[in-house]
């Protein structure tokens, strides 16, 4: 028997779309019956209407990954995680050093500026007596 990702890719473009209409179209369904069974349902306990709603999150995610968007997102998200791998994240005492270079520029162009508008007050003052 064949996956559906496998049936999904052996048909024409057409039914490709008309399959990913028809995933998405049971989506937005499930997400409406959702809300209005959480509204139906307001008087369950909420640990029961939140485990509602993860199984629904669950089945939502399932249908979206069944369709060429939903199969892209997952690719770029994996792809996301593959680059995440290769930052090299600086140590504590790089931080704690870029972190005080930060603040002394910070305070180093705050007197720049403090001055320069000191100087262009004082300059309006006397050009207005």
């Amino acid at each position: 028997m064949e996956s559906s990702k496998n049936i999904i890719e052996n048909k024409t473009p057409q039914v490709k779309k008309n399959l990913d209409a028809f995933f998405w179209g049971v989506t937005v369904f499930v997400v409406v019956l959702g809300i209005v069974a959480n509204h139906y349902f307001s008087d369950v306990a909420v640990a029961i209407r939140v485990a509602a709603w993860i199984v629904l999150t669950c089945i939502v995610i399932v249908l979206i990954s069944q369709t060429t968007q939903g199969r892209g997102f997952l690719v770029f998200a994996k792809d996301a995680r593959t680059e995440l791998y290769k930052v090299v994240w600086p140590n504590r005492q790089e931080t704690v050093q870029m972190t005080m270079v930060i603040a002394g520029l910070v305070v180093a162009v705050s007197l720049i500026i403090w001055c320069v508008d000191s100087v262009l007050v004082a300059a309006i003052g006397w050009l207005n007596s």
